[in-house]
């Protein structure tokens, strides 16, 4: 799980830095318009989205089924949050 450890410390970093650069899509946002605040939810976000393909977060073997079930749940959580971070730092986000 370290790996995810990285991914998740990383964008946690986003959250607070000065200049924080969307690391999948750059040009996400124009250049203009947005808050920093607002980039920085959608810099760590983006970051954050661990979902689809393989070797993915959802590419888990788990056979114990409780742990499995918990982990579905927590998965559920993490895309809920991952997906309104995006949304919100579109919509509140912008200057003005």
């Amino acid at each position: 799980m370290k790996g995810w450890t990285d991914i998740f410390r990383s964008a946690e970093d986003l959250l607070v830095a000065d200049s924080p650069r969307n690391p999948l899509y750059p040009d996400l946002l124009p250049q203009s318009g947005y808050t920093t605040a607002g980039r920085q939810v959608l810099a760590a976000s983006v970051r954050s989205f661990v979902f689809g393909g393989n070797g993915s977060w959802n590419d888990v073997y788990l056979p114990d089924k409780r742990i499995k079930e918990e982990f579905e749940e927590l998965t559920d959580e993490l895309y809920e949050a991952v997906v309104s971070g995006m949304v919100s730092a579109v919509n509140c986000g912008m200057e003005g």
